[in-house]
């Protein structure tokens, strides 16, 4: 159960990604957005070829980066509230709920 959660998981931060304004994702070239993009597809549509080391990965070592940098982009949206909440409705709860409230 908890497995199947964290996969849905990523799913749902995938397709939030996609959803980040170009001139926003732009100041993370080390961010691999289009990947990011592809994991949601391949979860979603290609479930008997997971990985499990590839889900691990992606806990361990991706959704921290990604994390920073959304955070990141919130900071700097600090001064413009519409687009910082535009931005924040496209993150699932429960990947950021420590930041919705700032």
């Amino acid at each position: 159960m908890l497995y199947d959660a964290v996969v849905r998981n990523i799913e749902v931060v995938s397709e939030a990604a996609r959803h980040i304004p170009v001139n926003l994702t732009a100041h993370f070239p080390d961010i691999p957005w289009r990947a990011i993009a592809d994991m949601g597809n391949i979860l979603r549509h290609g479930y008997d070829n997971i990985r499990d080391d590839i889900i691990w990965r992606t806990v361990e070592d991706d959704l921290p980066a990604l994390k920073n940098a959304v955070a990141e982009m919130i900071e700097k949206l600090e001064a413009d509230s519409a687009q910082r909440m535009r931005l924040l409705d496209r993150i699932p709860v429960s990947f950021f709920s420590d930041r919705r409230s700032a």
